[in-house]
């Protein structure tokens, strides 16, 4: 049975604004982001190889969102909220 599993990295503007500082000539918003989002993927995978059995797996979802709560129309929390409403009981995605 697959079940929904939410990873939410936060912090990912000061991700980016320490890359851009360290490197500025090589930075890209956007390429940074797929590359902390794929890093993500990669470790979270590894450690459900490790520790699920087969008829167990999780549908592996990654968001990457601001600490600021001023930020919520950046990055991922618009589809981080969408997506927790539609996967979540209809009671429980009233909520949100």
């Amino acid at each position: 049975m697959e079940k929904p599993f939410y990873f939410i990295r936060t912090k990912i503007d000061q991700s980016l604004e320490d890359r851009k500082r360290n490197y500025p000539k090589e930075y890209d918003e956007r390429n940074t982001q797929q590359k902390i989002r794929d890093n993500c993927h990669i470790q979270l995978e590894e450690m459900q190889r490790d520790k699920t059995n087969s008829s167990n797996r999780s549908i592996l979802k990654v968001f990457l969102i601001s600490r600021k709560l001023d930020c919520t129309d950046k990055w991922d929390f618009p589809l981080m909220m969408k997506s927790l409403t539609k996967d979540l009981p209809f009671k429980g995605g009233e909520t949100l």
